[in-house]
This record gives structure tokens, C-alpha cells and sequence, in this order.
């Protein structure tokens, strides 16, 4: 039975309101959490085939009840996977940028652009330098933003949509349909 990603990463009903914070933080790394009310949260990933050298990219944009406002999904030409990351956050804060959306919480599962977003670009080189440097150009317009680590389990609904489809770039007003992930590896 087909059903929408939006409801795939939402339940987290299995866990008690009791649990210290140490897993409460770990939890929240783990399962996709709703953003802080007023502010809207955007899950991003950037993906690359090293036997082609291609890049994919997506992301989704949901509120602070979880309700899906949008997603989108790329292909991104040759590079390397830290560039494709990069791409992932440039492409989305952009459509997040154009939509007027100036409070958000972003989300990706690279630590590699968290800690580049945090060191000293002339340390970089070539292609990832500049695309760094537009990356922070575009988090220092103003808007409230915040970018931060999860792991992959909490970003599934951006990496899906980096795999999404391999020749066309699109944005989706709705989220797509897939099979239940507890289906998905049997």
C-alpha cells in the first residue's frame, strides 16, 4: 500500500516525554522533528554517482505542523559529493529565498558543509570555494536561518528526492508517493 512521505517521518508517539535530554537530542537526529512554530524547516541532500561523476540534489520544505510545502528535486551536472551537498543547500535556500520563506531551520546529513560553513575558506580551492562562497553569501541575506547537522535516518525524505529522478528538475507542489519504508528493505 502506497502512502505520502509526509507521514513516514512524523510519528514519534513510541517515545516517552520522560526521556532525558541526552536522547532527546539524539532522538531528534534520528527522526525528522517539526521546526519551531513560526519558522518553517527545509530537509536538503546532495547525492553523486562515482561511476559517472553525476550529481542529484533535492530537498522539502515542510511547516511547523509537518504539512508539506514543497519540494524539489535536481540534476546537477559533473562534480564531486561535497559539491553536490553544497548544491542541495544553495538550490533549496533559493527556492526558500524566492517563496519568502525568512524564517527557516535547515537540515542536512553532511557534516563536511557543516564544518566547511565553519573554517576558513581560503583553505578551499577551485569549483567547492566558490560554491562555498555563494552558499555563504546566500545565508547572510536577511533572514533568520539556521543550518544543522542530522543523520540520514532524519533526512530521508531529501535524500529521496536527490535519487528522485535522474533526468528532470522539478519541484513538486505536492509530496510524491512511495512505499511504506518498512516494506522498503525486506
Amino acid at each position: 500500500m502506497d502512502f505520502v512521505i509526509r507521514n513516514i517521518l512524523t510519528s514519534q508517539s513510541d517515545f516517552s516525554s520522560s526521556v532525558d535530554e541526552d536522547t532527546r537530542e539524539c532522538r531528534d537526529k534520528l527522526w525528522w522533528t517539526a521546526p519551531h512554530v513560526g519558522f518553517t524547516k527545509l530537509n536538503v541532500d546532495g547525492s553523486f554517482n562515482p561511476l559517472t561523476g553525476m550529481m542529484r540534489f533535492g530537498g522539502a520544505m515542510r511547516d511547523s505542523e509537518g504539512a508539506w510545502l514543497w519540494g524539489f528535486s535536481a540534476a546537477g551536472g559533473m562534480g564531486s559529493v561535497i559539491e553536490a551537498e553544497i548544491w542541495a543547500l544553495i538550490t533549496d535556500l533559493q527556492i526558500a529565498w524566492d517563496k519568502e520563506y525568512m524564517k527557516v531551520q535547515c537540515e542536512t546529513d553532511s557534516l563536511e558543509v557543516i564544518y566547511m560553513l565553519n573554517c576558513d575558506p581560503s583553505s578551499l580551492f577551485g569549483q567547492t570555494k566558490r560554491l562555498l562562497e555563494q552558499l555563504k553569501a546566500l545565508l547572510s541575506r536577511p533572514w533568520e536561518i539556521s543550518v544543522s547537522h542530522v543523520f540520514r535516518e532524519a533526512n530521508m525524505i531529501a535524500d529521496y528526492l536527490a535519487h528522485f529522478n535522474s533526468r528532470m528538475n522539478h519541484q513538486m507542489d505536492e509530496p510524491p508517493v512511495v512505499y511504506p519504508l518498512k516494506n522498503r528493505y525486506r
